[in-house]
C-alpha cells in the first residue's frame, strides 16, 4: 500500500509540474510580449503604428507594402499585450499573442479583406489560417467594415495615410 501511495504521489507531482510550465502567468504572457514588441521596434523592417487602449499593439511590415489605386497591400504585425485565450485549428485552447496578417485595404471605403493570417501562441506554436478559399465558398464575405476605434481602425488610418520614401 506504501509502494502505491507514492508512486501515486509521484505522479501526482510530475503532472502538477508540467502543467505548470504549459500555463504562463499574465505577467509571464506580458513579458514575453513586450520582448517582442522591444524586438520589432528596433527592427528596420518594420513600422510602429500604434496601441489601442485595450493593449494591442501595430506593426508595418516596410518591405511588404504595395499602393494599387485607393487599395493598400499590407503585412501587419499586431501583439496583444496581454495575451488572448482561444482556440486553434484544433480545437485546443491556447494563448494567443500576436498575429502577422496580409490584408488589402480600401482606403475610399474603409473596408478590409485579409488574404492569409498566421497566430502566434505563447507556447511557441502558430496556426496559419488562409481566407482566399473562404472567399470562393462566400465571395460576399471578402470585404468587411472597420470597427471605428478598433486596431483595425488604427491600422486603415495608418496604412491609407502612409506613403513609402
Amino acid at each position: 500500500m506504501k509502494i502505491f501511495m507514492s508512486l501515486y504521489l509521484l505522479i501526482f507531482m510530475i503532472l502538477l509540474t508540467v502543467s505548470s510550465f504549459a500555463d504562463k502567468s499574465p505577467e509571464e504572457i506580458r513579458n514575453q510580449v513586450q520582448v517582442l514588441i522591444e524586438e520589432s521596434r528596433g527592427s528596420s523592417d518594420w513600422i510602429y503604428i500604434g496601441q489601442t487602449e485595450r493593449g494591442f499593439v501595430g506593426f508595418l511590415s516596410k518591405d511588404r507594402f504595395k499602393v494599387e489605386g485607393n487599395k493598400r497591400k499590407a503585412w501587419t504585425k499586431v501583439f496583444l499585450k496581454n495575451g488572448m485565450k482561444v482556440r486553434n485549428n484544433k480545437d485546443e485552447e491556447k494563448m494567443l499573442i500576436y498575429t502577422l496578417t496580409h490584408s488589402i485595404y480600401d482606403c475610399s471605403s474603409d473596408k478590409v479583406s485579409d488574404i492569409k493570417t498566421v497566430e502566434y501562441f505563447s507556447d511557441g506554436t502558430n496556426d496559419s489560417r488562409n481566407y482566399l478559399s473562404f472567399y470562393k465558398v462566400y465571395p460576399e464575405k471578402r470585404w468587411t467594415d472597420i470597427i471605428p476605434g478598433s486596431v483595425g481602425d488604427i491600422l486603415l488610418k495608418f496604412i491609407c495615410s502612409y506613403s513609402p520614401s
